[in-house]
């Protein structure tokens, strides 16, 4: 099963100010002179929603790492040293404050997981296994954790892997004792010592927490059906984890908790296909996610499917159909909003994928009104320094 969520590029040139106050939704754009098609696919936004991680079609038709922010718009972060520009490298996860951006790219032996920072550029991460492929899918809230897959063959294979400076790529084992292995950690807690997400088990496929003292610990799924769920993404604390879990005859957003494990978030009305969280806000007020998306789950965007914003008041709501009835913003029209794949950790900012009016597979982002601000503004689990920046930042935007 395809298992990562989704998200942004926003395009200088196009509108990527927020107006005070104001909800607001603007197409995102594609890197200045790429081939045709142009596309653009989001996968991550920073916590204080100023920075968004994504894949774009380069000018020789291939995908570049990418990231956005407004003061510079669409921004490829070039390529590993030795690696061939041709192959398609993606951008993946990226820190609380987007200084750190972690992905995948084609190395001298291969594709490799990278760290790139503005000072260092783009660091390869290396390989479990000389020659088969490593993917780095999220970090820590200063970067000295990545979390991602190494070993992975054509998405029937793989392991979960934790790297710091310290140790290198170090794997986190295996829960089936028979079978062909698979597992990938898709996201951690703001200091890097719970991660999280899905393994192959002896009882199916199954979402888990990972630490140094427990291990990695399986997390079952919904009542019904075949054993099956995932992690897609957790809060900075590690204790609350969004995905999705099997029930009866599909695949439901859900959220895990440590008192009541899986709980269904439930889909729109009259939708069928695959349906997932795919990330929520720091105290995951606010997840969102993607439903009714067919063909093999969020990473395939040759698909159909509904965007979705839940919370705890008004339960799951089609976002596109939020933006324009409740908020108001008639610059969605025209747009069809398929996964929603990442959140700042306000609940503020939603960035995703979606058809643009000129049938372009492009990424967006919406502001659901004023940035929020509270003693931990950037979301990462500590009060320090940094959220002071953070929340000046977002009070001359017009956070209440």
């Amino acid at each position: 099963m395809k298992t990562r969520a989704i998200t942004a590029v926003l395009m200088a040139g196009l509108a990527t100010s927020i107006t005070r106050g104001q909800a607001s939704f603007h197409g995102i754009g594609f890197l200045p002179g790429s081939a045709s098609p142009r596309e653009s696919y989001p996968y991550g936004i920073s916590a204080d929603g100023t920075t968004i991680v994504a894949t774009a079609t380069g000018a020789n038709g291939a995908g570049e790492p990418v990231r956005w922010a407004s003061s510079t718009g669409v921004v490829a972060l070039g390529t590993l040293p030795g690696g061939s520009t041709s192959a398609n490298g993606e951008a993946y996860g990226v820190n609380p404050s987007g200084s750190v951006i972690v992905g995948s790219d084609a190395g001298p032996n291969g594709r490799e997981a990278y760290r790139w920072t503005q000072a260092t550029g783009m660091v390869g991460l290396g390989q479990l296994t000389t020659g088969l492929t490593t993917i780095a899918y999220g970090c820590s809230v200063d970067g000295s954790v990545v979390v991602g897959q190494a070993d992975f063959v054509g998405g029937s294979t793989g392991q979960a892997f934790r790297w710091t400076q310290a140790t290198g790529l170090v794997g986190l084992g295996h829960l089936a004792t028979s079978g062909v292995p698979f597992g990938q950690a898709i996201d951690c807690s703001a200091d890097g010592s719970v991660v999280i997400g899905t393994e192959r088990t002896d009882a199916g496929t199954e979402a888990f927490r990972w630490t140094q003292a427990t291990g990695m610990v399986p997390l079952g799924d919904l009542p019904g059906g075949a054993v099956d769920s995932g992690g897609a993404a957790c809060t900075p604390d590690g204790s609350t984890i969004v995905g999705w879990a099997w029930t009866n005859d599909r695949y439901e957003p859900a959220v895990w908790r440590q008192a009541t494990g899986w709980t269904s978030l439930g889909v729109l009305p009259g939708v069928t296909g695959e349906n997932f969280a795919t990330d929520c806000s720091a105290d995951a007020g606010v997840i969102v996610g993607t439903c009714h998306l067919m063909y093999g789950g969020p990473q395939n965007y040759e698909a159909y499917g509904q965007s979705f914003i839940w919370d705890s008041t008004h339960g799951i709501r089609d976002l596109r159909d939020h933006l324009i009835f409740d908020l108001g913003i008639e610059s969605v029209r025209g747009w069809l909003l398929f996964a929603a794949v990442g959140v700042s950790a306000d609940g503020t900012t939603i960035t995703g994928i979606g058809l643009n009016p000129q049938g372009e597979y492009e990424g967006w982002v919406a502001t659901l009104g004023a940035p929020s601000c509270y003693p931990d503004c950037n979301g990462d689990g500590v009060l320090n320094l940094a959220d002071f920046g953070c929340f000046t930042t977002k009070f001359a935007l017009g956070c209440p």
